[in-house]
């Protein structure tokens, strides 16, 4: 299957409908929105062995889908490569098989864009001796630059650290239901028309009416029981058809606008009488918003990446338990918001729908740091009555002690599909419980704090 991004026509008064414009507006749309570039892969035969301290990308010997073939199982085969433009969110998941004591474990995702790697990593928490960590993690990604398979385009994949005692390796855990998983998709076009409002998916008005009165030959007005469809088009030059499959069927061209209801027209050639049919056209305003807006709306819909990417240190107080509402965490860095609907505070919903929402806080942990947490701050009528609250994700144990890596880091995730009305208001929270008062919020290098918004449905 061949995609394109479509480029919907702006419809205009007495326009002809030809193909080429049903094909961009129509076929192209739906097969890019019904087929949209997406890559699940997995390592389901191979237990990776992980070397200590060391970003390592993780081998996917196991395809799930890919849609436009942008992996193969022979070569590269720990990445993604872009085949179509847009913004991808790329979400990674690992399990660890750890048998030593101490350490950390940590899974992020590396993207090239432009030429230029780097890797943000999400959740960090310590490894537990004779068990398995799980991290997961999420980031949306620019893919401008397609090409082949193994080239020099964009690309993603799965990377993972562990800083198991002694600088051991241990291997990754695979299986039938625990395995190292990479699912790349497509959600966003590059460039766009924004805002636009949530298609409302209006009805299709009548394709006929009919005649009130007759129309002698040669009468160059009528008037039709309805003018839904000719209000717009009662400009000269529409075609409109009479007697719809009768033998006295013909086409007449509007002259001038409708007045009273009636609306001039060339000379008919045969009589009409009272209640003969009459075709409606569809109007431009029609179109123009049924069709070219939605398409447009649909395949560049909201979407947003904050990041908080260092500078002035931020602390996070420590608290003794999860609060009602978490402390807010700034960030100062858009990667991308086509709607213009954040600031370093938060993001309010440019248009109602289902979201998909994604928060990871990355602290500087301490000896000190016991737990630590991230959270969704919302404000919304649809969730806790409309009071502001904060949706915590899975608090977990921090990384307090860590002979193996050069510094202590703790990173949390949560991850939640909501449905917002226009307005609704988000942030990210963090929360952390340590002896001695607080810690750092994480921005520097490959761990960061992060809040992704993507639009995923009425």
């Amino acid at each position: 299957m061949s995609l394109y991004l479509p480029v919907p026509s702006t419809w205009s008064t007495a326009e002809v409908v030809t193909a080429p414009q049903l094909r961009s507006d129509f076929s192209g749309a739906i097969q890019l929105l019904s087929h949209p570039p997406v890559f699940v892969g997995a390592q389901t035969t191979t237990a990776q062995a992980i070397t200590a301290i060391t970003d390592t990308p993780v081998a996917l010997d196991t395809e799930i889908i890919d849609s436009v073939n942008g992996h193969f199982l022979t070569s590269s085969t720990s990445t993604y490569f872009a085949q179509f433009q847009g913004w991808y969110l790329t979400e990674v998941t690992a399990p660890l098989n750890y048998t030593g004591g101490g350490g950390a474990f940590a899974v992020g995702v590396q993207a090239q864009q432009n030429g230029t790697a780097t890797t943000r990593f999400g959740m960090r928490m310590p490894n537990t001796s004779g068990s398995f960590s799980v991290a997961a993690g999420a980031r949306l990604c620019q893919m401008a630059v397609t090409g082949a398979v193994g080239g020099s385009g964009d690309w993603v994949s799965m990377t993972v650290n562990q800083s198991g005692t002694g600088a051991l390796s241990y291997p990754l855990l695979n299986g039938s239901s625990r395995f190292p998983r990479l699912a790349a998709r497509w959600v966003c076009a590059l460039t766009g028309t924004a805002p636009l409002p949530v298609p409302s998916n209006d009805a299709f008005p009548s394709p006929f009416t009919t005649l009130t009165g007759t129309v002698a030959a040669g009468g160059t007005q009528m008037v039709p029981a309805s003018l839904a469809g000719m209000t717009f088009y009662g400009g000269q030059g529409t075609t409109i058809g009479l007697d719809i499959g009768t033998p006295a069927a013909e086409d007449v061209v509007t002259t001038g606008t409708a007045s009273a209801g009636t609306v001039p027209i060339t000379a008919t050639t045969f009589a009409h009488a009272a209640g003969a049919t009459v075709n409606v056209p569809v109007d431009a305003p029609f179109f123009n918003k049924n069709i070219r807006d939605t398409a447009a709306f649909l395949q560049y819909p909201p979407v947003m990446q904050r990041q908080y990417l260092g500078g002035s240190p931020i602390p996070l107080a420590s608290a003794t338990g999860l609060p009602a509402i978490g402390q807010p965490i700034e960030l100062f860095s858009p990667t991308v918001d086509n709607y213009n609907a954040s600031n370093s505070n938060g993001w309010a919903a440019p248009v109602g729908g289902l979201y998909y929402v994604h928060g990871c806080v990355a602290i500087a942990s301490q000896a000190t740091t016991t737990v630590a947490a991230a959270g969704i701050t919302l404000t919304s009528a649809n969730y806790n009555s409309g009071t502001t609250f904060t949706m915590w994700g899975g608090a977990q144990s921090a990384v307090n002690a860590d002979p193996g890596a050069p510094s202590l880091i703790t990173a949390c995730t949560v991850t939640r599909y909501l449905r917002f009305n226009a307005g609704d208001a988000v942030a990210l929270a963090g929360f952390v419980h340590d002896t001695a008062g607080g810690v750092i919020l994480q921005g520097s290098g490959e761990y960061n704090c992060r809040l992704i918004t993507i639009w995923e449905g009425a």
